[in-house]
């Protein structure tokens, strides 16, 4: 993103221009305005992963359901985000570490949480890709990010037909039931309009699948996450050069949501961010994992 360069008569750097801008973009993107109030709701977890494996590139990392709630059967659920897949060297040597971990863990359900592609002139690889993943799981869901929601030139059923051929169900603002556990896939907030069902089920396991944490903090202000158990975000990279703190936050709320796992003071949810498996904009890391993460019930 690129700060408005032109200046104002009062020397100011936010132009006119740069001020109006921001006010359609609260217009037609309203889920992309913070809310500072319903951020102050969600606390640091101290969840602790039970299984961790290391990679050269990646990590492999296993945690149980968040207390006190998970589902009544027995199921592992694989979860992946930000992939950014170029078909470079890197990204194809990071992909076979994912691979090789959706092996080991066998999971029941994948969860694809979002910028699994890259710019457009990559996106003929994006297919092969998919089909690799899906191919690991017993059923396959993802959502939009902003980078499939940012190439506007490419319709909602571009995608929906693009992942459907894949074997995976491509999720926006809808949800599926897989026996006990209900799965909602929103749109990503940065770029599109997210929604939530008119409630979820008192019955269900519900998983929410939303790109990025600010997506769960906004969906608070208009709707309730009352019986929502499980959110899975990422988009934030863990900030993805970290020195003392990361230094590319990407989120209205700094390094607030930077990765892990975080409870909501009021409901009985749980979220976790995931640091993502690659990076774009910016070429490498420093001190934030690449990552898959798994989930189920402990033995």
């Amino acid at each position: 993103m690129h700060a408005c360069r032109c200046k104002c008569a009062s020397g100011r750097t936010h132009c006119r221009a740069g001020r109006l801008k921001e006010q359609l973009r609260k217009i037609y993107f309203p889920a992309s305005t913070p809310c500072p109030e319903q951020a102050e709701n969600w606390i640091r977890s101290g969840v602790r992963a039970f299984s961790l494996q290391k990679f050269r590139m990646t990590s492999c990392v296993e945690y149980p359901f968040p207390e006190p709630f998970s589902p009544r059967e027995d199921v592992r659920i694989g979860f992946i985000s930000d992939l950014h897949y170029t078909g470079s060297d890197k990204c194809r040597a990071i992909l076979a570490e994912l691979l090789a971990s959706l092996d080991r863990k066998r999971c029941d359900i994948l969860l694809l949480g979002g910028d699994i592609c890259a710019d457009s002139s990559e996106l003929p690889l994006l297919s092969g890709v998919l089909k690799e993943l899906s191919r690991r799981a017993g059923t396959t869901f993802a959502i939009p990010g902003n980078w499939e929601r940012g190439k506007s030139w490419l319709s909602a059923d571009y995608w929906k037909e693009l992942y459907r051929s894949c074997g995976i169900d491509y999720l926006v603002n809808e949800t599926r039931d897989i026996g006990n556990i209900s799965i909602t896939g929103v749109d990503d907030c940065g770029e599109g309009y997210p929604e939530l069902p008119c409630r979820f089920s008192p019955k269900k396991y519900n998983i929410l699948l939303a790109h990025r944490p600010d997506t769960a903090v906004w969906l608070e202000s208009v709707s309730s996450l009352q019986n929502c158990h499980l959110i899975l975000c990422g988009h934030t990279h863990a900030g993805q050069i970290k020195v003392f703190r990361g230094l590319l936050p990407a989120s209205k709320y700094g390094m607030k949501f930077d990765s892990g796992f975080f409870r909501h003071t009021i409901h009985d949810t749980s979220m976790y961010v995931s640091s993502g498996a690659g990076e774009l904009s910016f070429p490498f890391r420093f001190n934030t994992r690449r990552e898959a993460a798994f989930f189920c019930c402990k033995e």
